[in-house]
């Protein structure tokens, strides 16, 4: 997969020239991986102790201690973040170093480009006039720089990028990357083999021969007249004349390549797609393929010395010291999540793909991994106290615990069935619903099961009882079925869909919510006599809504999307979740909410900001 990228979600900008340094309302925060999981596309080092990287969801990291500690920039514009760039990190040994209050330069998604000049704890935005896609930023003094992207775009700046004109490039390809031996003469490349040259700062681009229509993604000078190319399939390209011509080495790896950096003449890096890193300690005359140091892409490479290395990916940031180790920055897990259960706001497990089961003592803070014993993907988990809890999945796995989950055990099959949904009362009365209509009850605590007749044969997906009688079960093909017995009958209510429904949540035994596919959301006010559509403005599926009050409801699903409501569903507010990973589960708990997803987000409500940066749908207030 290349680095250039699938565009994720909603796009939320705020005006140019505007502060985005600020915390907004409805804003949350990434609690696992730590510092955050979204893929990071770019990453520069001002030195040895300050240095940036930014990415995908509009994340920008930032770290003052070397490293040891990377920190979020809240950044309202969601929109991904490819480039980035400041005057002492040009991909080139001719001119190093750059002073306390130079601009930094980020670029990315729908023409936008953000500078600071306080090594990135604030960022402003200024007007590119594009809407193409921006990949990289490239200076050569803190006034003079350059940005490509998507259609042959370029942008020049020659006041520290406070405003950007275009250049003629006369080709329609998209540029990747860009990089400057000197204030005249300069490279760009991108897809089909494209390599563009300039002698004059830019007020002419020529087109030369590259030899190959692999695209390519990155470049670098290692010499005042010797730069590089790399790309696709393993391909690296060497100029000895400035730029002019151009012969393929040997990479001998069918790996895609994304990014080079040189250091000085003889040192170089080249990283890529599963991991691939290749070093050179003699001017490229051969490059060593490293022990990947992990098998996620990585995109940008920086070099601090000759075994000081940091490289950001897929995976986040990783660096080695000694040009060998390379150690993760990123703590925490990472396989899928898909439930969620809290008995305060202190306590809480969360379950998920291949056995997982997470556990967390301080509300979220940190999270520590249990031993659930199975390989199975789990859908649902639930905790009556903080000892006894239940977890189910696929193929009809279903675990307990009596000691919080310090030990869990397998109870014997009583169904094959995919298990998807769980909901219990007491300590011993509860419910399971999954495939073929299926819903199990116990009421000695998970010793015995007993199946229950649904009358329906479509996938029961979620379950949720506010006593110990009065339930529903809600599923595929706008499916809900409704007890007052406790389960011994269901019977169906009037969905008025034929979308498949995925979460049923209830503030008492009249007002509940229901969450489906593409985007809908359905509210009682009479304990499921009527269902009412609430307009979302969503379309993306949500996989998950809960309850606080009558007033206040959550729900989250796919593209990171967090929605809330301070009004019953009247209007519905879309928060800023930092990702546009796929969300499974939320859950509210004594005035605390997280969310759950892919590849083990987990996600805190961070409280409320001071901008009006959410997004109102339905009625006016």
């Amino acid at each position: 997969m290349y680095r250039r990228f699938l565009l994720f979600g909603l796009i939320l900008f705020l005006l140019p020239g505007s502060s985005i340094a600020q915390e907004s309302v409805g804003w949350w925060r990434w609690v696992n991986p730590h510092p955050q999981g979204n893929p990071l596309y770019a990453l520069q080092f001002r030195d040895e102790r300050i240095g940036v990287a930014v990415g995908r969801d509009g994340v920008i990291l930032r770290t003052e201690d070397g490293g040891n500690e990377w920190k979020s920039v809240q950044n309202p514009i969601r929109t991904p973040l490819y480039g980035l760039a400041f005057p002492g990190k040009k991909n080139s040994p001719v001119s190093r170093g750059a002073a306390r209050g130079e601009p930094w330069i980020a670029v990315g998604a729908r023409g936008v480009i953000l500078k600071s000049r306080d090594d990135g704890a604030r960022w402003i935005e200024k007007t590119s006039n594009s809407k193409e896609v921006l990949y990289a930023a490239h200076f050569v003094n803190d006034r003079l720089g350059w940005v490509v992207g998507q259609e042959g775009t370029i942008l020049v700046t020659d006041d520290g990028g406070e405003r950007w004109k275009p250049q003629t490039s006369d080709i329609t390809k998209t540029l990747y990357a860009i990089s400057f031996a000197n204030e005249k003469l300069g490279v760009a490349v991108g897809s089909e083999g494209t390599i563009l040259r300039t002698d004059d700062a830019g007020t002419t681009w020529k087109i030369v021969h590259s030899g190959t229509t692999e695209t390519l993604q990155g470049v670098a000078i290692s010499t005042p007249s010797k730069f590089w190319a790399v790309g696709t399939k393993g391909t690296i390209l060497a100029s000895q004349d400035g730029g002019e011509t151009w012969q393929r080495q040997l990479s001998n790896i069918p790996q895609d390549m994304l990014a080079i950096s040189f250091l000085d003449s003889q040192n170089g890096a080249i990283v890529g797609a599963e991991g691939a890193t290749l070093l050179t300690h003699n001017g490229g005359e051969k490059w060593e393929m490293q022990s990947p140091p992990e098998t996620q892409t990585l995109h940008a490479i920086s070099i601090l010395s000759e075994k000081r290395f940091w490289a950001a990916g897929e995976g986040g940031v990783i660096h080695t010291f000694d040009g060998e180790k390379w150690i993760p920055q990123v703590r925490g897990w990472h396989r899928d999540l898909s439930a969620l259960s809290f008995i305060d706001s202190k306590r809480g497990w969360a379950a998920g793909a291949k056995g997982t089961i997470l556990t967390t003592e301080n509300g979220g803070k940190h999270w520590n991994l249990q031993d659930s014993k199975i390989e199975t993907d789990l859908q649902a988990i639930h905790f009556t106290d903080d000892k006894h809890g239940f977890a189910a999945g696929e193929r009809g796995v279903l675990l307990q615990t009596a000691n919080g989950g310090s030990e869990w055990e397998k109870i014997s099959n009583f169904t094959e069935a995919n298990l998807y949904g769980m909901a219990f009362v007491t300590t011993s009365e509860g419910w399971l619903t999954g495939a073929d209509g299926a819903i199990w009850q116990t009421a000695d605590s998970g010793k015995t099961w007993k199946q229950q007749t649904s009358n329906t044969r479509s996938a029961l997906k979620a379950i949720y009882f506010v006593t110990k009688n009065r339930g529903w079960a809600v599923g595929d093909a706008g499916t809900i079925l409704a007890t007052t017995d406790g389960g011994e009958t269901w019977t169906r209510q009037e969905s008025g869909t034929s979308y498949n429904l995925l979460s049923v949540h209830f503030a008492n035994e009249k007002e509940g919510w229901i969450a489906g596919e593409n985007g809908l959301i359905l509210k009682t006010p009479d304990g499921g006599e009527n269902w009412l559509v609430q307009i979302s403005n969503i379309t993306s599926h949500l996989h998950s809504i809960r309850v606080a009050n009558p007033k206040e409801v959550y729900a989250v699903g796919l593209n990171g999307i967090i929605l809330s409501t301070n009004d019953g569903g009247i209007t519905w507010a879309r928060d800023f979740s930092n990702t546009s990973s796929a969300l499974r589960a939320i859950y509210v708990k004594d005035g605390d909410s997280w969310a759950v997803g892919q590849e083990g987000a987990i996600l805190k409500y961070a409280g409320k900001g001071s901008g009006n940066l959410r997004t109102i749908f339905g009625k006016k207030r």
